[in-house]
């Protein structure tokens, strides 16, 4: 159960390019935890995009280069969902997936700031009940941690 958050400067992406990243990133998470294809687990992988306006954006303490489109995504994750592998795929994916997604010819490059935080067991809340990662394991359908069910 992924939470990701991607905020770029406002009108980098168009609607339609928006959208599609959103739901490629949402899809490609649930594949790297292993979730089923099932559409009730995956269900539980969001992505969303925030912009900001420009004017917010601070590298290296200036404005933002005309070289460069700057990044910042989060991930949100249960703790034992993802090992030191499955983060690089993640990092990987999601950075591929928005590079694909900038307009064609535009000649700036990417620059991505990836966070990731795992969310102690117990500390996550869905609707109107606290999870624990047997829980996230029996209604994700986590491949890889079904032992604990």
């Amino acid at each position: 159960m992924p939470n990701i958050v991607i905020q770029i400067p406002r009108g980098v992406l168009t609607d339609d390019a928006r959208t599609a990243a959103a739901h490629q990133i949402a899809s490609f998470a649930a594949d790297t935890e292993q979730m089923p294809a099932q559409t009730s687990k995956r269900m539980l992988s969001w992505a969303v995009f925030q912009e900001m306006e420009a004017a917010s954006w601070s590298v290296g303490g200036s404005a933002i280069p005309d070289s460069v489109i700057p990044c910042m995504v989060e991930i949100k994750v249960p703790e034992g969902v993802v090992d030191s592998a499955m983060r690089a795929v993640f990092l990987e994916g999601v950075y591929a997936i928005l590079e694909k997604s900038m307009p064609v010819g535009d000649g700036r490059r990417l620059l991505m700031s990836t966070v990731f935080f795992e969310v102690p067991d117990g500390c996550w809340g869905a609707n109107s009940a606290i999870w624990t990662l047997a829980e996230f394991a029996r209604v994700a359908g986590y491949r890889h941690l079904q032992h604990l069910i």
